[in-house]
C-alpha cells in the first residue's frame, strides 16, 4: 500500500477530532513533500476528499508565479480558503511590508488567523498588536500562534491581559509558555505601577487558590518575571 492510500486509510478510519486533526497535519506535511506524479496520482483517484482537495492544491501552487502582486490578488479574489492561507504565508516569508493591512483583517477569520498570525510576525510592526489582542479575546481556544506573534512586539499594554488569560489556562502549556515568553525576553518592557501591581494581585491570588503544584509552579514563575518588569511613572500635565 502507497503512503498515501495509508494515510487515506487512516483518515477514513479516524473516529475523534483530535485523532482526525493529528492525521490531517500528517496529510498536509506528505503532501508538501510529494513529487508533481504523486500529486496527478492522488488528485485523480483518492477516495477521500481532503487528500484529494490538498493534492489539488499542491499542484496549482507549484505552478503559482509568486510575485506579491500575484499573491495579494489571490487573497484579495479567491474564495478557496486553502490557496489564501499558502499566498498568506509567502507574503510573510517574503517580507510584503504592503500587504501588512490587508494581512490585518484576515485575523478576523478563524480558519485563516494562524496563517495571518504567523506571516505579520515576520513583519513587526505595533499596528497589529491591538488586532492581534482582539483575535485572542473573541477566541482565546488555540491561541498559540497568535500569542507567538506577540512576541516580537511591545506588549506593555497587553500585560495584564496577558496575566489574566494565563491564570485561565492552568492546562494550556503552549499558551502559557507563549505568555511566559513575552515577559521573560521582555516583550512586555515596561508597564506603569497600577499596572504592574494589579498583575501581581491577579497572579498571587490565583497562587493562593490553586490546588495543583505545577499551576503554582508555573503562576510563581510569572510572578516572578513580572517582577522583573521595569515600571514607569505617567506625568500628569496641567
Amino acid at each position: 500500500m502507497k503512503q498515501w492510500e495509508t494515510l487515506q486509510y487512516l483518515l477514513q478510519s479516524a473516529k475523534e477530532a483530535k485523532e482526525k486533526k493529528q492525521l490531517r497535519m500528517a496529510v498536509q506535511k506528505f503532501i508538501e513533500e510529494a513529487s508533481v506524479a504523486e500529486l496527478k496520482e492522488i488528485s485523480g483517484v483518492a477516495g477521500d476528499e481532503f487528500l484529494r482537495q490538498q493534492a489539488e492544491i499542491e499542484l496549482w501552487w507549484k505552478d503559482f508565479e509568486k510575485t506579491p502582486g500575484n499573491l495579494l490578488d489571490v487573497i484579495r479574489d479567491s474564495h478557496n480558503e486553502n490557496k489564501i492561507g499558502k499566498a498568506i504565508i509567502k507574503l510573510g516569508n517574503m517580507k510584503c511590508w504592503d500587504s501588512v493591512d490587508v494581512l490585518i483583517t484576515f485575523l478576523t477569520v478563524n480558519r485563516l488567523r494562524d496563517s495571518a498570525a504567523l506571516a505579520l510576525r515576520e513583519m513587526p510592526t505595533q499596528k497589529t498588536l491591538k488586532p492581534i489582542v482582539e483575535a485572542i479575546q473573541r477566541n482565546p481556544d488555540g491561541a498559540e500562534c497568535l500569542l507567538y506573534a506577540l512576541q516580537v512586539l511591545d506588549c506593555s499594554d497587553a500585560a495584564e491581559f496577558l496575566v489574566e488569560l494565563f491564570i485561565s489556562k492552568p492546562k494550556a502549556l503552549v499558551v502559557r509558555d507563549d505568555i511566559y515568553t513575552c515577559f521573560s525576553k521582555k516583550a512586555v518592557r515596561k508597564v506603569t505601577r497600577p499596572t504592574k501591581v494589579a498583575c501581581c494581585s491577579k497572579l498571587a491570588k490565583a497562587i493562593e487558590k490553586s490546588e495543583d503544584q505545577n499551576d503554582i509552579k508555573e503562576l510563581k514563575q510569572l510572578y516572578d518575571a513580572l517582577l522583573e518588569i521595569e515600571e514607569f511613572v505617567t506625568v500628569h500635565r496641567f
